[in-house]
């Protein structure tokens, strides 16, 4: 037995067998002529298949990438984003620093890609020697507006140079200023300028109003939106010291909190928090405790007994002298006259000898061998 060859090929087409066809075995027999077409067609297909996984040729299509690639760009500007061929990709750029800090300049040096890479104020060697015709604007009218000091000046009269005018003459001012002073050409004169008045009346305010010529035309009080929004460090002088200097009062103070640490230091120091000394085979569960603060003894027990006692009452500890009740318990709202009966399995009571009592002949506890329970009270101090 042979197997048949399977060239990785594909044939144009599939034998059929005839009904006169001869049975002829063999590689090229007509009997295998079918199969082998059916193989060779399988093995060319298989091939192209592995080339495609491996990579080692292109895919028609593909609607995303098996490992999703990351675009970058560097250089000039930077940004990068992740593409595996689901969807359009956006970079978002940033523009690298040029080298220049931001601001304003007159004169700017820019790369060959238009950035600016430095800036600086103009000098003289900037402005390039200008034709006369480029002055618009701003020319003087007088040899001395030139700064000319050797021309001659000009002349209205009938010598070419007096010491004192025929008819003495008047300058004066008026609009927005007024003065005069007489003038024969004799010596030099001063003009007094006097000031229109502005119409608003003299004084010191905080906001005014101006006009055009920079003149305070009115006057008004500030008012709130005047002032703009301020950082506290603004605020560089008569700043309170204390809570009540900024109208606080919801807080203690640094005396009143100390006060309350002092006062609570005192009230649970260790001479008014003690441990009670259980009797009767009581024992502590987890720190049981009992302090007399405000008038008031505040009891917290959490207490276990490992044996049976039946079902009748014992002592569990017995308060000090000082510390020992009158015959009223902490209420709610206000004293109650007894004991109450606790969890509705247990009930215990505080006796005026200051002996602090269980009684378990009620409910699970009747009989237990072991038990365990946790209570807080409060009497008033005799």
């Amino acid at each position: 037995m042979a197997y048949l060859p399977e060239p990785p090929e594909w044939p144009e087409g599939v034998y059929q067998i005839e009904t006169p066809d001869p049975v002829i075995g063999g590689p090229d027999g007509i009997s295998n002529k079918s199969a082998k077409a059916l193989a060779s067609r399988t093995v060319w297909l298989r091939a192209k298949f592995d080339a495609l996984v491996q990579g080692s040729v292109a895919a028609f299509k593909a609607t995303r990438l098996a490992t999703a690639r990351t675009l970058s760009i560097s250089g000039a500007a930077s940004g990068s984003a992740s593409f595996d061929g689901s969807a359009n990709a956006n970079i978002a750029l940033t523009l690298a620093n040029s080298g220049v800090a931001a601001g304003t300049y007159q004169k700017v040096t820019v790369s060959i890609k238009g950035l600016v890479t430095s800036g600086g104020a103009l000098a003289a060697s900037d402005i390039p020697s200008l034709d006369w015709g480029k002055i618009v604007s701003g020319k003087p009218t007088t040899l001395a507006g030139y700064g000319i000091t050797d021309g001659a000046q000009g002349v209205n009269g009938t010598a070419l140079a007096a010491k004192k005018l025929e008819s003495a003459r008047t300058f004066s001012v008026s609009g927005a200023a007024s003065g005069s002073a007489a003038f024969d050409g004799t010596a030099n004169t001063n003009i007094a300028l006097t000031l229109a008045n502005s119409g608003i009346a003299a004084g010191s305010y905080a906001k005014i109003t101006v006009n055009a010529k920079g003149l305070a035309v009115g006057s008004a009080a500030l008012v709130p939106a005047d002032i703009p929004g301020l950082d506290w460090s603004k605020i560089s002088g008569g700043k309170p010291t204390t809570v009540a200097g900024y109208g606080i009062t919801d807080a203690y103070t640094k005396t009143q909190t100390q006060s309350v640490v002092d006062n609570a230091i005192t009230v649970f120091s260790t001479a008014n928090i003690q441990v009670p000394a259980f009797v009767n085979g009581f024992s502590d569960g987890n720190s049981s405790r009992y302090w007399k603060a405000n008038g008031n003894v505040y009891v917290t027990l959490d207490i276990r007994r490992g044996v049976s006692n039946g079902s009748g009452a014992l002592v569990v500890f017995t308060l000090p002298p000082g510390f020992r009740p009158k015959l009223r318990m902490c209420g709610v709202g206000d004293w109650v006259t007894q004991s109450p009966l606790a969890f509705g399995w247990l009930s215990w009571r505080v006796e005026v000898t200051g002996e602090v009592v269980l009684d378990y002949s009620i409910g699970s506890t009747a009989g237990a061998s072991s038990y365990a329970c946790q209570f807080s009270f409060c009497v008033q101090a005799a």
